[in-house]
């Protein structure tokens, strides 16, 4: 029978993010409930007045994706011979795993993971989501699309305002960013472009979690 010990090892190997989670949730409360003020402190510095958090939307890398029935028999044929972290996502979408689990899981960067799902859900291997901003998020994080065509695709510039923004920019001797001429424009808040560029900027990065003893 194996150990305690083992026990954590061999999850810590497989399943790295729920091995933390269990590490925090077994400390003292007095102690969660520092962490958890501290967190939240330090994330609402940057989305408080945001537009994905004033609207409740879904963060996209807690999303738990669902097979459809297309997706179900790919996993099992494998007829599309995709390449096979493909198949590793599949699995473990059916397994109920969020994006942050399937992205830490295996070792990937949140791009990956993106880009993963981007085209699994062009397949049809994905149920269809409500909120068009899941896919879309899906494809910047990857990097398949620019800042411009992610916030038209959310509605929250037009191409008329993109273009304004790329004349601005391109006379703008001090090569201003593009978010920073939206902002300018008065078409986001910098809370809004400070929060799309840090998903993006960290989504390239591998993550190792710290071990809990």
């Amino acid at each position: 029978m194996a150990t305690d010990n083992e026990q954590d090892l061999k999850l810590s190997l497989t399943e790295p993010f729920n091995f933390f989670m269990s590490k925090i949730y077994d400390l003292p409360y007095w102690l969660k409930e520092a962490i958890e003020e501290t967190i939240r402190v330090n994330i609402n510095k940057l989305t408080i007045n945001t537009y994905v958090y004033s609207f409740g939307l879904p963060v996209f890398q807690l999303i738990v994706p669902q097979l459809t029935f297309l997706g179900t028999k790919e996993l099992e044929t494998k007829s599309g011979k995709h390449d096979i972290k493909l198949y590793k996502f599949l699995r473990q979408v059916s397994e109920g795993r969020n994006l942050t689990e399937i992205t830490l899981n295996n070792g990937w960067t949140l791009a990956q993971t993106a880009h993963i799902y981007s085209v699994c859900y062009s397949k049809e291997y994905l149920t269809h989501v409500l909120d068009v901003k899941v896919p879309v998020d899906a494809a910047y994080i990857a990097g398949d699309i620019k800042l411009g065509e992610y916030l038209s695709k959310l509605g929250l510039v037009n191409v008329e305002q993109i273009e304004q923004a790329l004349i601005e920019q391109k006379d703008d001797p001090n090569n201003t960013l593009i978010g920073k001429i939206f902002t300018r424009m008065g078409l986001l808040k910098d809370e809004d472009i400070i929060h799309i560029l840090k998903i993006k900027e960290g989504a390239d990065q591998k993550v190792s979690l710290p071990r809990i003893k």
